[in-house]
């Protein structure tokens, strides 16, 4: 199996080295802070997605947060393994991000409970820029 087939889309979001804080091997996500409106966005972008403003600096997420919603999914292509579950979480910033759930077990997930964002490294290849998958966990650890 090449490296690229060791990541499979259910298995997590993906996002570029320019999206992760790797500072001591802590990974954690970056988002955006508008300077001009003061918005708190990700993903990672150029301009403000709120008043489309160019004065934008990356900020390190919070790495746990509050799942806002989430759903199970049942059908999928066939390399997939279902079901796999998908929410958005509620950070700290007052950002609202998309990933998928760590485990399937309803009983793990609850509205408002608190969720753990991990991110690890995946699919790297020489010669390439490393690329990251995050994902929600119910516990910490």
């Amino acid at each position: 199996m090449s490296q690229i087939e060791q990541f499979l889309p259910h298995e997590g979001r993906l996002v570029g080295e320019d999206e992760v804080s790797t500072q001591d091997h802590d990974y954690k996500l970056l988002g955006m802070h508008c300077k001009s409106c003061n918005a708190k966005f990700f993903p990672v972008n150029t301009m403000c997605l709120f008043c489309l403003s160019e004065s934008v600096e990356k900020i390190p997420l919070s790495t746990e947060g509050n799942l806002y919603s989430y759903s199970f999914i049942h059908i999928a292509p066939k390399q997939w393994k279902v079901p796999y579950g998908i929410g958005y979480v509620d950070l700290p910033e007052g950002v609202r991000i998309f990933g998928k759930l760590e485990d399937t077990e309803p009983e793990h997930w609850k509205v408002d409970a608190k969720v753990y964002i991990e991110v690890k490294e995946c699919a790297k290849i020489e010669g390439q820029p490393t690329q990251y998958q995050y994902f929600f966990k119910s516990s910490k650890g």
